[in-house]
């Protein structure tokens, strides 16, 4: 079986969500594919280099386009994918869909958004997702939508602590905009440096999304005099290396369908504190410290409650339920 996976990047560092995106399609369809195609929309240049892979490849011959969440079909991100759209029309390749976040088909139905929705209604499409958070995306197609529940998984490994962080150490792993809460992060971040000079936090990721967001956070940072405890490092090669020598995982996003770097933090049995929006509060269960939405003071007092643990006993860090629920439901 041959498939087209149609991103907004080009940038194999990012192939780990594409990758997962594959799995999902392999597990639902139940084949295994032969043959993938990366290709993306983003230039008129890669688009044409996708579509000389096409014809190479015999464009008779793909049995599925899988479109890799909704920034695959934005035409701020992916201008030249509605081509692809009509590639696949005309070859008669099979549409799978996977849903992520929604943020420009819910909550900004512009007349572009409602003309894709328009040409998907009219195409038989499978729909996959990863958690059930996120499968309200679908509900745009249709009342009833036929979509598959998918939860995400990583491979267990073993990271060794080829470091110790001198301090107690949060730490948060994802791009550096406002769906992911930087701004709620460097607001909770400065709260408890204030109240406590035995903490830091760290934020492994880049700004590309919104640069603006990084450099005004950075210079609250730098105005709170915080710049030693609070570390912006940007995008780290292999960042769960940190997570694993990290005492508490902080997700602050606003809406995030399953986070793999939630993931490892559990796979090394961290305590994580999240919101109640997104799929964290179903992926974590109940062991998870649940703050209710984007209320900072309240955050800030329960990462202060997590070290006053580890002062009394160093061995609060690790959370068995997490690592145990990990290892039963999100390994391959």
């Amino acid at each position: 079986m041959k498939i087209i996976i149609l991103t907004s990047s080009s940038d194999m560092r990012y192939a780990r969500g594409s990758d997962r995106v594959i799995h999902y399609a392999r597990e639902t369809l139940n084949k295994e594919f032969d043959q993938v195609l990366y290709l993306t929309g983003n230039s008129i240049y890669k688009f044409c280099i996708g579509i000389i892979k096409i014809i190479i490849n015999n464009p008779f011959t793909f049995n599925f386009i899988i479109y890799n969440a909704q920034s695959s079909l934005c035409s701020k991100s992916n201008p030249y994918w509605i081509y692809y759209y009509f590639i696949s029309w005309i070859f008669r390749i099979k549409t799978v869909v996977y849903w992520h976040e929604m943020p420009y088909f819910v909550e900004n139905k512009t007349g572009k958004s409602k003309f894709i929705l328009w040409l998907f209604k009219n195409k038989k499409i499978i729909q996959l997702c990863c958690s059930e958070a996120n499968k309200h995306s679908a509900f745009v197609f249709d009342k009833n939508p036929n979509i598959t529940n998918i939860n995400n998984c990583i491979i267990p490994r073993k990271t060794p602590k080829i470091f110790l962080l001198s301090k107690f150490t949060v730490i948060t792993i994802g791009s550096f905009d406002l769906t992911k809460g930087a701004d709620i992060w460097t607001e909770v971040a400065i709260n408890v440096c204030n109240k406590n000079d035995e903490i830091q936090f760290i934020w492994c990721g880049d700004g590309v999304k919104n640069e603006t967001v990084m450099d005004e956070c950075k210079q609250k940072v730098v105005n709170s005099n915080f710049e030693d405890r609070i570390s912006f490092l940007g995008r780290v090669e292999d960042a769960a290396v940190l997570t694993s020598a990290a005492h508490l995982y902080f997700s602050s996003s606003r809406l995030d369908s399953f986070p793999l770097s939630v993931l490892e933090a559990m796979s090394f049995g961290k305590n994580i504190i999240h919101y109640e929006s997104g799929g964290v509060k179903e992926q974590v269960g109940d062991y998870g410290i649940c703050i209710e939405n984007f209320d900072c003071n309240k955050t800030a007092t329960a990462i202060l409650k997590q070290y006053d643990a580890f002062v009394l006993d160093s061995n609060s860090v690790f959370n068995k339920n997490l690592y145990n629920r990990y290892l039963d439901n999100y390994t391959l």
